[in-house]
């Protein structure tokens, strides 16, 4: 979710930039907050799972499940494998 926030927030804000303000409509801020609700968790997922387990294990699977989810549809299968 945090990257489809990401992506839809640099297209607002590429188009305020080539003169189309984007931001004076509410539909706008409420995708700027849930971005940064999402970021958010993300890092308080990262910072649990660092927690439980030992870095060498939680940042390649972390790496592995984003990075594969975003290629195919049996990213999160690869994943596992990856480990």
């Amino acid at each position: 979710m945090c990257l489809l926030f990401a992506k839809s927030g640099v297209e607002l804000l590429l188009l305020t930039i080539g003169g189309k303000n984007q931001f004076w409509r509410w539909q706008a801020w409420l995708l700027i907050l849930g971005l940064g609700v999402f970021a958010l968790l993300q890092l308080w997922y990262l910072h649990k799972a660092l927690i439980l387990a030992d870095p060498t294990l939680v940042c390649p699977r972390a790496f592995s499940f984003s990075m594969t989810r975003r290629f195919n549809a049996h990213g999160w299968f690869s994943g596992v494998l990856f480990l």
